[in-house]
């Protein structure tokens, strides 16, 4: 996902969504961003793991903690803000992507809001779909408020 750019993959990519039935689905959108995502954020999580230091992972060796009271009790506790930027980004870059969106997915009862947004054009479907004022604000979001609440919860120089 990281090496090769999403365009170059497009056609290969609606070919075998097409063969496996996943053309025009949520579920093939959904494992279409997992896969572009999964490369950053393994490599952002492994870099972050690698300079926790060993010494605590020893000493909970010491005290009798198997490998996985080690994962579940100290070392996951000690990631999580590197978890949260990761689930950050990833859905981030998922709010912001619109190609796999356009191309993907083609019933109007599966768009995602900003393909929506862009494909409605007449009043009475833009009544119909926008009876509130909710969908502008969730289309302009951009993350800013999600990564302020983040810095606040995951503030770890006290």
């Amino acid at each position: 996902g990281m090496m090769i750019s999403p365009e170059v993959n497009l056609v290969s990519l609606f070919k075998l969504m097409k063969i496996t039935h996943l053309y025009n689905t949520h579920i093939g959108l959904i494992i279409v961003y997992c896969v572009f995502d999964l490369a950053f954020t393994v490599l952002l999580m492994r870099s972050y793991m690698l300079s926790l230091p060993k010494e605590i992972e020893e000493s909970a060796f010491i005290d009798g903690c198997s490998i996985t009271q080690v994962f579940a009790k100290i070392v996951l506790p000690m990631c999580r803000p590197v978890l949260a930027s990761a689930a950050l980004l990833a859905t981030m870059n998922c709010w912001n992507e619109y190609m796999f969106a356009a191309i993907f997915i083609e019933s109007k009862e599966l768009r995602t809001l900003l393909k929506s947004d862009s494909v409605y054009r007449r009043k009475e479907e833009l009544e119909s779909f926008f009876l509130s004022e909710w969908f502008g604000l969730l289309s302009g979001l951009d993350g800013r408020y999600f990564m302020k609440k983040m810095q606040e919860v995951y503030y770890f120089d006290r």
